[in-house]
């Protein structure tokens, strides 16, 4: 290692890379510090920490900042689609319940007044409303294929 190289600096420094390679002995210290570094994190830190102090305590205080605006946009976001789905529910609640009452005053046929009642739980109960309702179906098709009377018959 060339010694004028090496003048005004502190700790450990190593030579090149290339000198490194031809030398066992540097060899195995590379291999050493590189696992140190690896295998303990904590002087990694604490080694940053030696040559630009202050670092952690920026990194903390940015990544507390950063994880602050994720959560508050997360929060608005959430609040907005939950608003937004309310008014969307409103809104199809009152557009079919008014052509409901439109084909009612209109005397459409009864099946379009089912159709359109149908549709308005659907819109209400989303995902859960429309399984409910293949299910009441399917349990009534199968109930008068089997045979049997409905419940109010019995």
């Amino acid at each position: 290692m060339n010694d004028d190289a090496s003048e005004g600096q502190e700790g450990e420094v190593l030579p090149p890379l290339n000198e490194a390679l031809e030398d066992p002995s540097l060899r195995q210290t590379f291999l050493a510090l590189v696992s140190n570094y690896t295998d303990r994190p904590d002087l990694l830190i604490a080694e940053i920490e030696k040559h630009d102090p202050g670092f952690v305590k920026r990194m903390n205080e940015a990544s507390e900042e950063h994880a602050k605006e994720e959560r508050e946009s997360r929060f608005k976001f959430g609040r907005f689609q939950a608003y937004a789905g309310v008014g969307l529910s409103v809104v199809a609640a009152i557009a079919v319940l008014g052509i409901l009452g439109l084909a009612v005053f209109k005397g459409t046929g009864f099946w379009v007044i089912v159709g359109l009642a149908l549709f308005y739980a659907v819109t209400q109960g989303g995902s859960v409303g429309f399984s409910r309702l293949i299910d009441a179906v399917s349990h009534l098709v199968s109930r008068k294929q089997n045979g049997e009377k409905p419940e109010a018959d019995k």
